[in-house]
């Protein structure tokens, strides 16, 4: 979602802009085409991959050794009349080696992490994360020459976000919608477990809405829970999202990219990490505090859940000032702060 965002403001620009992607399962290179990008497919791998020692951490996530990606990815690069000026690399299994690889292919490189886990060799570097020593994390990770973009006001977020926020009214910290969401796909199903802890409080007069992404294993089960609550509501593969998260009063939801919307809709946010990766940013946004972080799930239990809620919702004056600091660390501008930079990135290299 984070690149198309940022290919959809590229093409304002005047770029032409194409999307190379594996046809692995649940993949969605259908939204980029449903924009209107080119888009190239990867084959599916006919065998399971067996992880090497030399991969990157999640190497496994490729399913295919990141020199036939290479191979592949170069192949389609090849069949260009032009040779691109920009590639920008957004997999966590994907390092310098991959990237020194498609050099030849193109003019320059940008990378997406937020890792910091391993080497690039890229000339853009945009980690749009709150992290401890985040300045400092990816010294000796990229070359020095490499421009750097971290921190959320370079998050990369879509135009509506920019827009409910221009019309958002003044809050008093009173709860009185919720939002409820743990990614698209949400495998461990936090969503249910989130549920059954609300089915437990006395929460008349607060409505909350449940969303989940169409690809969502669980849709039944839930669908189950929220029959037995009342002014629940349950939404599935939005294209509302920023509203919804504008009329909301406080979230309930994973760590993750939504964090920075949230933020810049100042919704204060109860906040659970469903992956490894989630857990400095999400200790970060509560060390901000622009969110309170209960804990990996697997930690949290619906105990967790009902104290730290009603003590929220017993405390209008914290949802306040929790409002107040998201909007200040996020102002929903990055995506178009991104795309000038590299604008004139390429034209004074090319002046």
């Amino acid at each position: 979602m984070r690149c198309l965002t940022l290919a959809d403001k590229l093409r304002e620009q005047g770029n032409s802009v194409r999307f190379i992607c594996r046809d692995l399962k649940g993949n969605l290179g259908h939204l980029a085409k449903g924009k209107g990008f080119e888009l190239h497919y990867l084959p599916a791998p006919e065998d399971e991959y067996k992880v090497r020692p030399d991969d990157c951490a999640h190497g496994a996530w490729l399913e295919i050794g990141w020199e036939d990606d290479a191979e592949q990815t170069s192949s389609i690069m090849e069949e260009y009349d032009i040779k691109p000026e920009l590639l920008i690399i957004d997999h966590y299994a994907l390092d310098y080696r991959f990237e020194r690889n498609l050099r030849p292919f193109v003019e320059y490189i940008m990378v997406i992490d937020d890792l910091a886990d391993r080497k690039h060799d890229c000339d853009i570097l945009l980690d749009q994360n709150l992290q401890p020593k985040m300045l400092t994390r990816y010294n000796g990770l990229v070359p020095e020459s490499c421009l750097k973009l971290l921190g959320p006001q370079y998050a990369l977020l879509r135009p509506e976000f920019g827009e409910e926020r221009k019309r958002m009214k003044p809050r008093d910290g009173k709860v009185e919608r919720m939002l409820v969401f743990f990614g698209g796909i949400d495998k461990d199903n936090v969503t249910a477990m989130a549920l059954n802890a609300l089915t437990q409080m006395n929460l008349d007069g607060i409505a909350i809405d449940v969303v989940i992404g169409g690809n969502n294993p669980h849709r039944s089960e839930i669908e189950k829970i929220i029959q037995k609550m009342r002014m629940v509501s349950l939404h599935c593969q939005v294209a509302n999202f920023a509203h919804l998260m504008a009329e909301a009063d406080l979230a309930l939801c994973a760590s993750g990219t939504t964090t920075w919307e949230r933020c810049a809709l100042g919704l204060p946010t109860l906040m659970i990490s469903v992956a490894d990766n989630q857990v400095t940013a999400s200790v970060a946004c509560h060390e901000a505090g622009v969110a309170q972080y209960l804990g990996k799930f697997g930690d949290v239990t619906a105990g967790t859940i009902i104290k730290s809620l009603a003590d929220m919702l017993a405390n209008p004056g914290k949802i306040r000032e929790m409002r107040k600091k998201a909007q200040e660390l996020v102002d929903a501008e990055g995506c178009v702060r991104v795309s000038e930079i590299i604008a004139e990135k390429w034209a004074s290299v090319k002046a």
